[in-house]
């Protein structure tokens, strides 16, 4: 019976050790705004105690700490809300990708790094070049213009951050950054119509902690078009010839991180993601040796090439294609309309044209069958036909 008295306590003392874990969890989501959310999704979270009983319980080293165990919990959830978003930098503050900060402001803006409080800061490229002491800024503005590039590395870009406000998170961290600019924007003759691009490279982390590397592309036209849907639709090809090789360079180191076993000492990882630095020089001089090569080659001469396309086709052949031939695309939010001879065309969701290709109806099956792209719904299409003639009808009175 002696032990009767201490069974019957159990209950209010796992309870008393329930609430001092809720209290826990939130002081230090408190301490982690990156970590939390406006999503409300619950956090299901289990604690794991290894423990001997052939040494009065106590813990079976390795252990993990009950507050470190919670940190990371809180942070796979910042993750599982997807901190990264393609096309866009995370914001810490507002703890999303989707605020008005997470992309620039406009053509000419670049990623400068964080606020105290994790906020984007963009800055004017030619700006963000002075500041950064370079003195070929002229040449931006010269007859003709020269693109300039400078790559940063991300501690860097994450000095000024305050830790709690996301310093150290790996859910959005940013390994280091290419700005570059000014490029021609696609679709206008008008020489003032230019845009800058920041490419960033992202570790970032999926379902679980699963190690990522990511090329991020952010910028927007003078139109409103984001950076990336021009790259992923090939209106970039200037940036789309620099990045592609980095792209692939990056999937390699990305296999072997993941291959790491856990055990694996923190140095080996750091080996590994020792070579960005070098990759992000070598993304900087491509970008400017493709450009100084664009330079020489006439205005006409780039415009006959833009005209093999079958640009000058789009507005005839979204005019008379059936609804069934005009599609959405999930991923980057514009409208696809498929011409004849394998003719595809590429509208913003306000109906200006981005960009124009030829495609295989493999290609186009395979897009359906993933579900990036779906027929657009009778709705959607009419607001898009709709839209269009709106825009034909102010380029006309223009």
């Amino acid at each position: 019976m002696n032990g009767l008295p201490d069974a019957l306590a159990l209950p209010g003392e796992a309870n008393l050790i329930e609430q001092k874990l809720i209290a826990l969890v939130r002081r230090a989501a408190a301490a982690m705004p990156h970590a939390a959310s406006a999503n409300h999704a619950p956090l299901d979270l289990t604690i794991s105690v290894r423990l001997d009983p052939a040494k009065d319980w106590h813990p079976v080293a390795p252990h993990t700490p009950l507050l470190r165990q919670v940190q990371d919990a809180l942070e796979e959830r910042a993750v599982a809300l997807d901190a990264f978003q393609y096309g866009r930098v995370y914001c810490y503050r507002s703890r999303s990708a989707w605020c008005a900060e997470a992309v620039p402001p406009r053509p000419s803006a670049v990623f400068a790094g964080y606020s105290s409080t994790g906020v984007p800061v963009w800055q004017d490229l030619h700006q963000y070049l002075l500041d950064n002491g370079d003195t070929r800024v002229d040449a931006l503005f010269a007859t003709p213009p020269r693109v300039l590039s400078r790559n940063t590395l991300g501690r860097d870009l994450k000095h000024a951050m305050l830790s709690l406000c996301g310093k150290t998170s790996r859910s959005y961290n940013i390994l280091g950054q290419v700005v570059a600019g000014y490029f021609p924007a696609p679709a206008s003759d008008d020489p003032r119509d230019t845009m800058a691009v920041t490419v960033q490279i992202v570790e970032c982390r999926g379902l679980h902690g699963l190690f990522r590397l990511e090329l991020n592309i952010i910028g927007v036209a003078p139109d409103g078009v984001a950076a990336s849907t021009l790259y992923d639709y090939g209106a970039l090809p200037a940036l789309e010839r620099a990045c592609r090789p980095v792209e692939r360079e990056l999937k390699r180191i990305e296999a072997l991180v993941q291959q790491l076993p856990r055990q694996a000492p923190p140095a080996e990882r750091s080996r590994l993601l020792g070579g960005i630095p070098a990759l992000l020089t070598r993304l900087a001089g491509l970008l400017e040796q493709d450009a100084v090569q664009a330079v020489r080659r006439t205005r006409h001469a780039v415009q006959r090439r833009a005209d093999a396309r079958p640009v000058q086709c789009a507005a005839e052949d979204l005019r008379s294609a059936p609804d069934e031939r005009i599609l959405w695309d999930n991923v980057h939010h514009t409208f696809i309309v498929r011409g004849p001879r394998a003719r595809v065309h590429v509208f913003s969701a306000d109906a200006r044209h981005v960009t124009s290709f030829s495609l295989r109806l493999d290609q186009i099956q395979r897009r359906l069958r993933t579900r990036m792209w779906r027929p657009a719904t009778s709705d959607e299409t009419a607001r898009f036909r709709s839209g269009f003639e709106a825009v034909m009808n102010r380029a006309a009175g223009s």
